[in-house]
């Protein structure tokens, strides 16, 4: 069981492992999503899809050993009772090692079936998990990454993206200061705009970090429809420049000579 914050990479390390157990199919690897909706009835259906049983127990090709990734193990509601009947559902598959079959009321015994959860902290539409299920996992902690390392990864990113471009040879100057004051911004973010309740959105994580740099690396997007055609500030100088002509403001914009382009 991954425990962390939102956007750390517990998702995306479960499936790197599970891509490399593929290749080797030395197991198979299923990915169930859960959300606040998900029911116990739902989640024994989506389990029993995509394990196959034979008679009374489970059966897999080859032999193989079935392991089920469930991502955001700690998103569901708790009913009137303070429970979780999905993960009391897996909790009676993990304890006891099978099923019960809703239709035919007989209980399915499930074996060579590893369950690798991922969840993040208590609040925020995420609630605690009972000690009887956590009990069943061996608990690992994913921290969140210090400014050294998100420099170091995101500089490895933007990089290997401006690299490949047919003008990188003035963006891999600014490249740098580009990932530092953007780590910069995001640190002064967490630490300065706190969620209070009148201020409830302001909730940050990598993932808004990592949406800018995805913003940038979408120009070769952009280049290759021929969409921007000039560099973005003439574009917006100019842009400008005709909206307050139409409007009968003639201004003078020779102040654009101070960005040179």
């Amino acid at each position: 069981m991954y425990f962390g914050e939102t956007g750390v990479g517990k998702s995306v390390i479960a499936y790197d492992l599970f891509e490399r157990t593929r290749q080797t199919k030395a197991r198979l690897s299923v990915i169930i999503n859960f959300s606040a909706q998900t029911s116990a009835r739902r989640t024994q259906t989506m389990i029993e899809s995509k394990i196959l049983f034979k008679g009374d127990h489970n059966t897999t090709p080859l032999r193989q050993q079935v392991v089920l990734f469930i991502d955001d193990f700690n998103t569901q509601v708790l009913d009137t009772f303070g429970s979780q009947p999905p993960l009391e559902l897996l909790r009676q598959m993990l304890y006891i090692g099978g099923l019960y079959d809703r239709t035919q009321l007989v209980f399915k015994n499930v074996k060579e079936v590893s369950i690798v959860a991922a969840c993040g902290f208590f609040g925020c539409g995420r609630n605690k998990v009972s000690q009887r299920l956590t009990v069943q996992f061996i608990q690992l902690f994913d921290p969140q990454p210090n400014e050294k390392y998100l420099v170091r990864i995101f500089n490895s990113i933007l990089m290997r993206y401006i690299c490949a471009l047919p003008f990188a040879g003035g963006m891999k100057e600014i490249a740098p200061l580009i990932v530092k004051t953007s780590v910069d911004l995001y640190q002064f973010s967490l630490a300065e705009l706190i969620p209070i309740s009148s201020y409830s959105h302001y909730v940050f994580n990598l993932r808004d970090l990592s949406k800018v740099f995805q913003g940038i690396m979408q120009y070769d997007i952009m280049f290759e429809k021929k969409v921007v055609k000039e560099g973005p500030f003439e574009l917006e100088y100019r842009q400008a420049k005709d909206d307050k002509a139409k409007a009968g403001k003639k201004k003078q914009y020779d102040q654009s000579k101070q960005f040179p382009l």
